[in-house]
């Protein structure tokens, strides 16, 4: 003690944390010791142990650029130290991970035994023989995954029943609610606070409903109503008001991660995107059904395709993150497949879908599969950033009148892009070289002969190699330069007929077929695993969803049915979650604290 004493400098603090760390280790290799076996069996013992609780994600997968089937990743090192060494547990990175000494603790979500710890210290002290041979490690996963009762009867997978309220006399009780706030105060002897003063009440109800003070004639009115139901015109008042949409709107869009821009690089700015706020805000204010809500913006175009509403809102799975200038489409295609799947199970079901990417979920019984079965309701759809809000006799008049003005100033745009044409050529040849091998194959095959993933790469390709006559003409030197703006000039006088229609930033399919859905190995685009269809939580419902193809609409049909499994009155998650949002919005904590996370470590 003296001597830890004096290289601590006397401070008794460090003293009593250093004196508790030594007993802790010491006592631990004393218990890891007494653990001891003698030179396990790699094949009976330590391979089937790797196989069932690491290979998972250090497999395949290669987790940390870890391969746990050969030992020729064990001579790595890390910053823990050489993943094994022979003859030495306490300095091999793998037992230190597995024991917690060094973070994080695996395998995640979980621990080995006292005896499973045991068995690595005594392989890897005996000299960590790896058998070659063994082909444990390398056993395909179970192909139906059997999920724990624990996991069955967890509470937010349960369906949604009215509970028995509980019988109160108390006549602070106005509501159900209030007796069950009531019970649980009763129980721990707590007395409910008195009824808040009018000016509180009116102060906090205006605050709470539309984000703004009440004035003081509104107060004073409050004041002076001393009629039953005057609280109640208060309320109704507030909700009747465009403050309401706007203050209860805005919560909404931060989930649907709304913005005006890209968010990415050069961040562009996304001109109409602004359609989708409005029309959240209306939405509230108008108290649309929580059921149609969702259906519109999963679905809108495919379950209303004659409400313009209904398209508008499908500008929730258009506000993704987008780098438009990224060379590799097949990559930014599934970063955006990424971001609908997680911001749609986040939002409607409160679950962290994304954390099952690489394998299935450590915490929750969500599947790896699952999550790339929720991705395949998206994977036919595409950007529509110039949908025209028009229909019927206006649609028509409008196609007119854009038909009038494209044969009238036909010849003097021809004769712009063919001063500009060369230029673009160039442009375009030079930057298609920077397209991976799947996007230049799109764009080289004739589009009736593309499949359906070539159809959506090329899509997402041509805006990049795709550069307005006005902007090339800025590279024209001499005459062309000068021919190119008279010629421009011309063209302005027909300014005033070109028709200019309302436009919405919306998504649709790019046709009645997807391209193929699989699982991804470490949620790579290029490693794909087995194909998957739409599908939804295995644990909720694991049969494959019937989805029949809109023809009509050029359309999979997907997403109508994940829509309406979302909004289905069964579906014991969604009516929860959008509860407890409001519940948490309006006291400052939802009845579950992380409003969009449900799960175990929620």
């Amino acid at each position: 003690m003296a001597n830890i004493v004096r290289k601590t400098g006397g401070n008794l603090t460090c003293c009593v944390f250093l004196l508790v760390s030594c007993c802790a280790g010491l006592l631990a290799a004393q218990a890891a010791d007494n653990r001891t076996v003698a030179a396990p069996s790699f094949a009976q013992d330590i391979a089937p142990l790797f196989s069932g609780k690491c290979v998972q994600c250090h497999g395949e997968t290669a987790m940390s650029d870890f391969d746990l089937r050969t030992s020729a990743t064990f001579a790595k090192g890390g910053k823990h130290g050489p993943v094994v060494v022979a003859g030495s547990p306490d300095t091999s990175s793998l037992f230190r991970h597995l024991t917690g000494q060094a973070a994080p603790r695996m395998p995640m979500g979980g621990r080995l035994t006292d005896q499973e710890i045991a068995l690595v210290r005594a392989w890897i002290a005996s000299g960590a023989k790896w058998d070659p041979a063994v082909t444990a490690l390398n056993a395909p996963p179970p192909a139906v995954k059997k999920f724990t009762d624990a996991q069955r009867h967890y509470w937010a997978f349960q369906p949604v029943a009215k509970p028995v309220v509980p019988a109160a006399t108390n006549p602070w009780v106005k509501t159900p609610i209030d007796a069950f706030v009531l019970a649980a105060l009763e129980a721990k002897n707590v007395k409910p606070n008195p009824p808040a003063d009018r000016v509180t009440l009116i102060r906090r109800a205006t605050m709470d409903l539309t984000g703004l003070p009440p004035s003081p004639e509104e107060v004073q009115a409050f004041v002076a109503d001393r009629s039953p139901g005057a609280f109640a015109k208060i309320v109704d008042r507030l909700l009747a008001s465009p403050a309401y949409g706007e203050r209860w709107g805005r919560h909404w869009l931060d989930l649907a991660r709304y913005a005006d821009s890209n968010g990415f690089k050069s961040d562009e700015t996304r001109p109409n995107i602004w359609r989708y706020r409005d029309y959240v805000i209306q939405a509230f204010n108008q108290d649309k059904p929580y059921d149609r809500f969702i259906r519109e913006q999963i679905a809108g175009d495919e379950l209303y395709p004659n409400d313009l509403n209904a398209h508008i809102a499908t500008g929730f799975l258009r506000q993704y993150t987008e780098e438009t200038n990224q060379p590799v489409l097949e990559l930014r295609r599934q970063e955006i497949l990424n971001d609908e799947a997680d911001t749609t199970a986040a939002v409607f079901m409160g679950l962290t879908y994304g954390c099952a990417k690489c394998h299935d979920h450590k915490f929750d019984p969500i599947l790896q599969a699952d999550y790339y079965r929720l991705q395949a309701f998206f994977a036919n759809i595409r950007q529509d950033d110039n949908f025209v809000l028009l229909q019927g006799d206006q649609l028509a008049g409008y196609q007119k009148q854009l038909a009038e003005w494209n044969e009238k100033t036909k010849a003097i745009r021809d004769q712009m892009n063919a001063l500009v044409a060369p230029l673009g050529k160039e442009k375009a040849d030079y930057y298609s070289i920077r397209f991976s091998t799947g996007t230049k194959a799109a764009l080289n095959a004739p589009p009736d002969q593309r499949t359906p993933l070539e159809s959506v790469l090329a899509f997402m390709a041509k805006p990049q190699i795709t550069y307005k006559d006005g902007v090339l003409a800025k590279e024209l030197k001499g005459p062309d330069k000068e021919r190119f703006a008279a010629l421009a000039a011309e063209l302005k006088k027909d300014d005033a007929e070109k028709p200019q229609p309302p436009i919405a930033q919306t998504v649709i399919d790019n046709s009645a077929e997807a391209p193929k859905s699989f699982v991804l190995a470490g949620n790579s685009w290029d490693a794909p695993k087995q194909e998957v269809q739409p599908g939804f939580l295995s644990i909720l419902d694991p049969a494959d969803p019937k989805i029949a193809p809109l023809p009509a609409l050029h359309s999979t049909g997907r997403r109508s049915v994940l829509a309406s499994w979302l909004a289905d009155p069964k579906n014991p998650l969604t009516a929860r979650v959008m509860v407890n949002r409001i519940w948490h919005y309006h006291f400052g904590i939802g009845i579950v604290p992380s409003t969009s996370d449900f799960g175990l470590m929620g």
